[in-house]
């Protein structure tokens, strides 16, 4: 079942924020959402915790996801690698046309020390065939 998330417009969210900035600026004025399903239940029914808040601002849209859970899978580290193929988020965008709709699939690694370094992540578009974003 879609569910639906209003998104606050943000006007600091931009290409020149600091990481630390967004993820703060996300915190204290962006939407929070909680991811309570999986796709496939029959073949994967374990259902990770995640959360994240997200909002846009004029230069575009930002996510962040807090996940925590058993045996995640990250093997593609790099830029536009094929991330549906390891344990990812994924936020589908319906085009204002109601038929237009873009994918942003992001997974990252986490350091051996489980500390987080703000700023990276990993964008794409999903399955090969699918629109740009």
């Amino acid at each position: 079942m879609a569910k639906t998330l209003s998104i606050p417009y943000v006007p600091s969210i931009s290409g020149n924020i600091a990481p630390q900035g967004l993820l703060s600026t996300l915190d204290k004025e962006g939407a929070r959402f909680f991811v309570s399903e999986v796709n496939w239940p029959d073949s994967f029914p374990y259902c990770p915790i995640c959360a994240g808040e997200a909002a846009y601002g004029k230069e575009g849209i930002a996510f962040h996801f807090h996940v925590r859970g058993l045996d995640l899978r990250v093997v593609n580290l790099e830029d536009n690698m094929r991330q549906w193929e390891d344990s990812c988020c994924e936020v589908f965008i319906l085009g204002k046309d109601g038929k237009t709709y873009f994918s942003i699939s992001t997974s990252r690694q986490m350091p051996p020390d489980g500390s987080c370094r703000p700023g990276e992540r990993t964008v794409t578009t999903g399955p090969p065939g699918m629109p740009k974003a």
